[in-house]
């Protein structure tokens, strides 16, 4: 991505995008006990993903997202969770239903962990002041002391709800402040959530996510490139929020729904139907075919 400073004739050079991606082969809710800080005792839900093929496989590998799909998928995530949102993360445990898991698992399944922890006593998705006993700072922060080999790691579910309500305010902050309200590929993004955009506005709010972690460039010898580092999918998420906002306009693409997984996906390509594998045009017919063989055999 080339980006110009309004304040300076100075070039820079264009910056790779490198991102932790923490994917496996497998993933399940699991519960595990916290404790507060009387050492009461209470029952978390984590998402665990790991290997079912190998062990000493890699916690996560740095992957260069070249689409924005992910951060569509987190947007529409929020929207269909039924958990009502709160910083309580007691009271989001309480409230989580089966079907607001199967959810979070499916987006695990196509994106990986949104974030991960070293440690079951990790709970925060960002280094905030939680009221959970996690022990010393360093396993607070969710985007530091990261174990280099595993068989598994997990995340928090309640933590997470938490994030992502954080991360879709920042959306709705971003959609008032460039003026997107009325734009056809936002629109269907923010429906029903008018007055909230006006009420952040109101307050004069500022981002949240974006503050929390800093974005820190390296030189890649690999690639011979100047690259961006994000520790997880949320800080990348954060990343995107930042450039959305300088570029005022938004230029990703088109957001479509998918004919076959009814997904909503980005494309440059507005006649565009399927997000692509597994849904393509041909798994789209083959699977009609299949139904109406189906059908034809129930009459």
């Amino acid at each position: 991505m080339e980006i110009i400073s309004d304040e300076s004739e100075i070039l820079l050079p264009k910056l790779k995008i490198l991102t932790k991606v923490s994917k496996w082969d497998k993933y399940e809710s699991v519960k595990r006990k916290l404790y507060d800080k009387d050492n009461n005792a209470y029952d978390f839900t984590f998402i665990r993903g790991y290997a079912t093929t190998t062990k000493d496989t890699e916690l996560y590998s740095y992957q260069e997202i070249d689409n924005i799909d992910f951060f569509i998928a987190l947007i529409e995530l929020h929207n269909k969770l039924s958990v009502e949102y709160t910083v309580m993360q007691a009271d989001i445990e309480k409230n989580l239903s089966s079907k607001d898991i199967d959810l979070i698992l499916s987006f695990c399944r196509s994106y990986g962990l949104p974030f991960w922890a070293s440690s079951l006593t990790a709970v925060t998705v960002f280094n905030d002041n939680s009221n959970i006993k996690t022990g010393d700072t360093t396993s607070e922060n969710l985007f530091r002391s990261i174990v280099p080999f595993s068989e598994e790691n997990y995340f928090p579910v309640a933590s997470f709800v938490v994030g992502l309500n954080s991360f879709y305010n920042d959306f709705l902050l971003l959609v008032g402040l460039n003026h997107w309200q009325d734009d056809i590929n936002i629109s269907p993004l923010i429906k029903g959530n008018e007055k909230r955009i006006s009420l952040l506005l109101e307050i004069n709010t500022d981002f949240y996510t974006p503050n929390l972690n800093p974005f820190v460039t390296y030189w890649n010898n690999i690639n011979k490139c100047l690259a961006l580092n994000c520790e997880n999918i949320m800080h990348l998420a954060a990343y995107y929020i930042c450039i959305m906002y300088q570029q005022k306009v938004f230029s990703f693409g088109y957001i479509l729904k998918c004919k076959k997984c009814g997904n909503l996906f980005v494309s440059h390509q507005s006649r565009k139907r399927f997000c692509g594998k597994p849904c393509t045009r041909g798994a789209y017919y083959i699977a009609n075919k299949r139904l109406q063989k189906a059908i034809e055999k129930t009459d």
